[in-house]
């Protein structure tokens, strides 16, 4: 029984430090976006069974108002590059919504390592200082969860016409190893 007190007072203080931990880093960011602030996203399909199915892309935004947004086939026979730029306005939604994910920090709760799948990579910039998400597939679920939202809200900043233009080449090199 007291084993099992014990067990249950270690979880609350180490659940109440990562709590504290948290809350310390939003208080440790600079209330306005920082000049050198960026986010890159690097994604790719995971290995798969028809290598002509894999593809990558990267999208980075920041410093500034310049942003760009890469895509590569997976036998390099496609790519698209666009440069587009966000407004202030924009950047600064995307930094408040980075504070708020707690996204700005260096440790991260891992979980059962997941087999397959997509493969992410978030790294950010902000008052000089670089934070890495490790690769998704070891995260927790709630820290995934975090990486994933990141990368929607990352996502949803490049212009409709990138995602069009990429999914046409995809499908015309998957096409390519049809006939």
């Amino acid at each position: 029984m007291k084993k099992l007190l014990l067990y249950f007072l270690i979880i609350i203080f180490g659940l109440t430090g990562c709590s504290r931990e948290l809350a310390d880093i939003k208080n440790r960011m600079p209330k306005t976006r920082p000049d050198d602030f960026s986010l890159t996203i690097e994604w790719s399909t995971g290995t798969l069974p028809e290598p002509q199915m894999f593809y990558s892309y990267q999208v980075k935004i920041g410093p500034g108002e310049e942003s760009s947004f890469y895509y590569r086939s997976g036998d390099g026979s496609a790519e698209l590059t666009s440069i587009f730029n966000l407004s202030a306005e924009n950047l600064n939604g995307l930094y408040f919504f980075l504070v708020k994910e707690s996204a700005f920090r260096s440790t991260w709760e891992t979980g059962d390592p997941i087999d397959g799948g997509p493969v992410l990579y978030v790294t950010l910039i902000a008052d000089k200082r670089q934070f890495a998400y490790p690769l998704i597939s070891e995260l927790s679920e709630t820290d995934r969860n975090s990486a994933y939202a990141i990368l929607e809200a990352a996502n949803s900043y490049v212009p409709e016409e990138c995602w069009t233009e990429m999914n046409r080449l995809q499908l015309q090199s998957e096409a390519a190893y049809e006939e």
